[in-house]
């Protein structure tokens, strides 16, 4: 997203749409291996080859480009083929002298990586130029872990403001910093990060370029003139158009989806990709939220930019500090990333972050001796110095998970409270103790945060209270949930006049939720969709729907960026311009909404069961009637509202849903961010056409139920047993061949839990309903098989039947109608 729009107001309530022939269905959204559609069965972290395996697809996303294509479209600059020395500099020769010493020093091949970093500091910071109140500053990072993700990731440098540490005026920078390591880093603090290497620019494919370059180079003067300008460091130049206004920068596609061929170098290049790629999820997901970061990553005198938002990966391609154009161009470009504010950092607007002024970082003396490891946490194991010993999956303060194992994730998604700490530092000793990490109280935290919007006419200020929910991903919706509480309410009317803001219009003392996400600018808002379908109940007599329907108190997108030129006024629309349909537009939404209650919060099986009977009936009116397919359904998705001893399911989160007048647009998004065990096998399936289908939507149901009736001894404890946990830890193949198997085995284990045994009948049942349906498919597609239902098997009325009565019981029938049998 645009980093400098913010929502201004919502949108206008929309009509219900025209019933429409529907003339296709609904497409799937592609299958995914990308970071956020990855969730353990127990809630416990991803090893390491499993999270560099969930980060393969967004790292396919990845498209390079030249140092001055890249400058462009990421900081908005122009670079000529001739630059001279940045004007900003303010000591040129100061930078110099620092550069040359950061070179020496990697120019010895025998010395450890780590040797670089505080050269290297020195080096970045020297560029910086401006107030000392405003500065930015690199600091060595190394093997001391940040806090505040559930994995033990440690970038070898980080980029935060300068006022966050305790630093008296008179304080030389580098000797501070050479001197100290700064100690109990959060994600929540972190602008940036660079990566550090020492492979000679193998590391960042420099290398492998360099020759095929030099090869594609000497093919280009034989046959014609090249139209790019090779500077001494045999990296080609990007020129500027006659007018000036674009630049003829090359585009390429990434390799990283395609197989590593046997050469150390290209291994080293993939797994350097893996590596910062990772740090960019963690900055994504325990961060600030923000829509895009900027990194950098360096290989001796080598170096590339990397930008990482929710549609794609932008890199440079590698330069040399020893070229004297790209060492002007990486001056400037790392002055302008000096001179960033918090929101061309990628942090979103309308929050304000109050730990970004109040924290002050401890530091701790450096010993001889001392690498920098923090001594609350157990040694790990080395592998070649760096690289995959360096970070094994499992941090000594996350080991737990950031939910407890009781909550182990199933019901995460708007419910299950989740810690803005990692359980260790929730429950860690008293920081007064030698060695011990700060309580958590002391660590910076999203709550106290206040979020600004401003809707008809009124501007709130609604501050954090709970953090409920954070995505845990790269590229996708990024969506993070918090419990919020109204504490300012102003009229802003553009004309002037000052209305009054009724009881009934404030939100003050309500139980509010606030969701922010970065969901495809072209898709239909979930406000959109639920307030459309709760207009279609009051105005068609179906009342009772609206008690099953999330309540919408507000949906504000932020300004759409179209304008007289869109592809040079804002980041979107350049690498728009750019990248074409590769790059996804996205907008910053916030969606209020009424607070539900959270499935493990019930207190029965029938409560559960009467909860499942809903969802079904709401679902199959929402399909029927307003044309809604949900298209997402998950056990994080469902919850309730609890009106005396009646309890009342609601179908929650809308992002995915399409309305079916336009189910024959095509997926609306590259990437699903669903979770695996609860997506039906069509979509799973490699082989499938693509197409979503009603019917996938009554398959997710079943896992639904299955998984909590299986994984759970009571509404809140994990069983010890998870016996489809490889639904959650497996691949898409390998999970769709399990699942076929599971519904088509004549007589499978159904290896319920005592608390929800009355469920039993209804798995045996729903089961039953769908392996038949897939053994009907025909060995060769004809178009008379109904493919709908799979030859009539898998309908609404036939599920409808099985989940009527629960444990010899009638439950509460809340719609009696249905239009077609399917």
């Amino acid at each position: 997203m645009d980093p400098h729009i913010y929502p201004k107001s919502a949108p206008a309530a929309p009509a219900t749409p025209d019933r429409k022939p529907i003339v296709g269905t609904a497409n799937a959204t592609p299958q995914s291996l990308n970071a956020a559609s990855k969730q353990k069965a127990d809630g416990s972290p991803p090893t390491r080859s499993e999270e560099y395996r969930d980060l393969r697809q967004d790292i396919s996303q990845t498209k390079t480009v030249d140092l001055a294509t890249y400058a462009h479209l990421i900081f908005d600059m122009k670079f000529n083929p001739t630059d001279s020395a940045p004007s900003e500099s303010r000591n040129v020769k100061a930078i110099e002298v620092k550069l040359d010493l950061y070179l020496a020093a990697a120019g010895n091949r025998i010395a450890h990586e780590k040797t670089l970093y505080d050269p290297l500091n020195d080096f970045l910071n020297a560029i910086y130029r401006g107030s000392k109140d405003q500065a930015r500053i690199y600091y060595t990072q190394a093997d001391r872990a940040i806090h505040g993700y559930r994995l033990d990731r440690k970038p070898d440098i980080g980029h935060i403001c300068r006022r966050l540490l305790n630093l008296r005026d008179d304080q030389n920078l580098d000797d501070f910093l050479r001197e100290h390591w700064i100690e109990y880093m959060h994600w929540l603090l972190l602008l940036s990060f660079v990566e550090v290497k020492h492979h000679n620019g193998n590391a960042l494919g420099a290398r492998t370029r360099k020759r095929a370059k030099e090869t594609t180079e000497n093919v280009e003067e034989k046959g014609s003139s090249s139209k790019k300008q090779k500077s001494s460091g045999g990296l080609a130049v990007a020129s500027a158009s006659k007018d000036g206004s674009r630049l003829s920068g090359s585009t390429s596609a990434s390799p990283a989806a395609d197989p590593v061929p046997e050469n150390s170098g290209t291994q080293i290049f993939q797994e350097t990709r893996r590596q910062a790629a990772s740090y960019a999820r963690a900055l994504f997901s325990a961060g600030a939220i923000r829509s895009h970061a900027v990194a950098l990553v360096i290989d001796d005198e080598h170096f590339r930019f990397v930008f990482y938002c929710r549609s794609l990966i932008v890199e440079s391609e590698p330069g040399d500090l020893k070229n004297s154009i790209d060492k002007r161009r990486f001056i400037s470009l790392v002055q302008r990333l000096h001179s960033f504010s918090h929101e061309q950092f990628g942090l979103i607007p309308n929050m304000k972050l109050p730990f970004l002024q109040n924290v002050k970082l401890k530091s701790k003396k450096r010993v001889r001796g001392d690498d920098g490891k923090q001594e609350s946490q157990p040694k790990k194991s080395k592998v070649d110095g760096k690289g995959k010993g360096k970070e094994q999956a499992v941090d000594a303060e996350s080991s737990q998970g950031s939910l407890s194992s009781s909550e182990s994730g199933l019901f995460s998604s708007y419910q299950v409270e989740m810690s803005e700490h990692t359980s260790a530092e929730a429950s860690a000793p008293p920081s007064a103790l030698p060695g011990a990490p700060p309580a958590a109280a002391e660590l910076p935290s999203l709550v106290d945060s206040t979020y600004t919007l401003v809707v008809e006419g009124v501007e709130r200020v609604l501050r954090i209270t709970r953090v409920i929910f954070r995505s845990d991903g790269l590229i996708g919706r990024g969506t993070s949930v918090f419990e919020v509480k109204c504490i300012k309410e102003e009229n802003v009317s553009e004309n002037g006049q000052r209305t009054t803001i009724t009881p009934d219009q404030s939100w003050e003392g309500r139980p509010l939720v606030l969701k922010l996400s970065f969901p495809p600018s072209g898709r239909t808002s979930e406000g959109e969709l639920i307030r459309a379908a709760s207009k279609h109940a009051e105005d068609n007599d179906s009342c009772w729907a609206l008690k099953h329907l999330p309540h919408v108190v507000a949906c504000v997108d932020s300004p759409d960026r179209k304008g007289t030129d869109p592809t040079q006024t804002t980041l979107q629309g350049r690498l728009k311009s750019q990248f074409e349909d590769a790059y996804e537009m996205r907008s910053l939404r916030a969606t209020v909404l009424e607070k539900l209650e959270p499935l493990s919060s019930l207190k029965s099986a029938r409560e559960f069961a009467q909860v499942f009977y809903d969802i079904l009936q709401i679902h199959r009116w929402l399909y029927e009637h307003p044309r809604i397919l949900h298209r997402d359904l998950s056990m994080a998705n469902i919850m309730y509202r609890r009106e005396g001893d009646n309890v009342y399911g609601v179908l929650n989160d809308f992002d995915l849903s399409l309305f079916r007048t336009r189910m024959d647009e095509g997926p609306t998004s590259k990437h699903r961010t669903g979770t695996k065990p609860f997506m039906a096998y069509d979509l799973l399936d490699t082989a499938w056409d693509k197409v979503h289908r009603y019917r996938h939507d009554l398959e997710s149901l079943f896992y639904i139920i299955l998984i909590l009736s299986c994984h759970y001894s009571d509404p809140t404890t994990q069983a010890s047993s998870l016996p489809f946990k490889a639904w959650f830890d497996q691949t898409d193949d390998l999970i769709a061949s399990q699942k076929y198997r599971f519904l088509g085995s004549p007589s499978p284990i159904l290896p319920v839990q005592p608390y929800f045994s009355a469920f039993t009948k209804w798995l045996r049942d729903i089961r039953l309903i769908l392996g038949m349906g897939f053994k009907s498919q025909p060995l060769n597609v004809t178009g008379l098989y109904d493919w709908d239902t799979l030859g009539g098997h898998v309908t609404y009325t036939s599920v409808m039947k099985d989940m009527g009565s629960f444990d010899g019981k009638e439950l509460v029938l809340r719609w009696a109608g249905v239009d077609s049998g399917n």
